[in-house]
């Protein structure tokens, strides 16, 4: 669980990195001389790779919340059942599902 954390964390460093990159841009002047519109299209066509990098991310990062919301719901099955000493089918019919799976 500790390193789905940290990789959770990581992922959403660089998710709050590439929207602070795509906010403020990059802030450098142009040495060479060039139309608007194909200085337009580079910083579209950067805007578009940082854009399908985030989207990557966070594809990422929702695959993990669902992965750690499914490990939390095993281990809290495990838990009930073993502090009902009951029959496990009936304590699994009472784990509710979380909320993310309904």
């Amino acid at each position: 669980m500790a390193g789905g954390s940290n990789t959770i964390q990581e992922r959403v460093a660089r998710i709050e990195q590439t929207i602070s990159e795509l906010v403020g841009g990059n802030g450098d002047v142009q040495s060479d001389v060039q139309s608007p519109g194909s200085s337009l299209m580079g910083r579209l066509e950067a805007i578009e790779k940082k854009q399908t990098e985030l989207s990557e991310l966070l594809d990422n990062l929702s695959r993990d919340m669902e992965q750690l919301a499914k490990n939390s719901s095993d281990k809290l099955g495990v838990l009930k059942r073993a502090m009902n000493g009951g029959n496990s089918m009936d304590v699994l019919k009472k784990v509710p599902k979380p909320k993310a799976f309904s």
